[in-house]
């Protein structure tokens, strides 16, 4: 969860005009409301989409035998009952496929997604083995968030690098924070 903040607010730093948008949601509405602003869970669907917990994946042994139709191609790929396979997230959750400009951190993809952005979206993993710690997780992080975001305003005070583990650990990034004026809407 601590990565999934980092990342977030790193993420906002670099998106003034989302940060401040999303912060003016936050204090327009009464505190106990925050954590259902919708832009809210765009940014925090956002930033675990482009930076998931688990980046390399859940691996899963095949109970069946899958055949894969590949594209362009008469040839058909089969993955046999009992193989073990990964699902990476990272590069599925930047796969132009699934997703418009896969690189690009925009919140507003969630406002009303397509099908296959929603499918392909599984940061916790799905089924009966996904993470059992995912609400918990998701309820750090809106809380977490709700109180970082609606007081302080973030910017990047220097770069760091993105370094592929299990998960994705930002490094040597600094971000600069001030409190917020009552008004930091960017026009």
């Amino acid at each position: 969860t601590a990565y999934s903040v980092a990342w977030i607010l790193i993420a906002l730093a670099k998106s003034p005009i989302d940060q401040a948008e999303l912060r003016d949601n936050l204090k327009s509405v009464t505190h106990d409301e925050r954590r259902n602003v919708k832009m809210l869970g765009y940014v925090i669907k956002e930033g675990l989409r482009l930076h998931p917990v688990v980046a390399m994946g859940f691996g899963r042994i095949i109970d069946k035998d899958i055949i894969i139709k590949q594209k362009g191609s008469d040839l058909d790929f089969t993955i046999s009952k009992g193989t073990p396979v990964i699902m990476p997230n990272f590069s599925r959750h930047r796969d132009a496929d699934y997703f418009e400009d896969p690189d690009v951190f925009r919140p507003s993809r969630w406002e009303n997604p397509c099908e296959k952005a929603v499918s392909a979206f599984m940061p916790y993993g799905l089924g009966k083995r996904n993470c059992i710690g995912q609400s918990m997780a998701n309820a750090e992080l809106y809380s977490i968030l709700v109180l970082l975001l609606s007081e302080y305003h973030f910017s990047i005070e220097e770069e760091g690098v993105s370094e592929l583990k299990i998960t994705m650990e930002p490094k040597g990034y600094h971000l600069k924070v001030v409190r917020s004026l009552p008004s930091t809407r960017i026009d």
